[in-house]
């Protein structure tokens, strides 16, 4: 199983599921229907295999996702302590 992390945005009136490892972002209408169509992109995206031949019965690839943690501001300068 792939295991990716994942920060949800509300973007056009819409919530977007934004993949951190590989930058694969879906949309919908709410932030679980945003984070299925997230599901099927990776599943899709890690499915292809453009450099072998498919195996006769290809196996479909299990994702996990897991909601990042907020991102902290880093620090701006020399001496300067990270907030807590």
């Amino acid at each position: 199983m792939m295991s990716f992390t994942y920060r949800l945005q509300q973007a056009e009136g819409k919530s977007l599921a934004h993949c951190i490892e590989n930058g694969t972002e879906a949309f919908g209408e709410t932030d679980a229907a945003a984070v299925a169509a997230l599901r099927a992109a990776l599943e899709d995206k890690m499915g292809r295999s453009e450099a072998v031949a498919p195996p006769t019965q290809p196996e479909a690839p299990r994702v996990e996702l897991r909601e990042a943690a907020p991102e902290q501001p880093s620090p701006q300068g020399p001496g300067e302590a990270p907030p807590t």
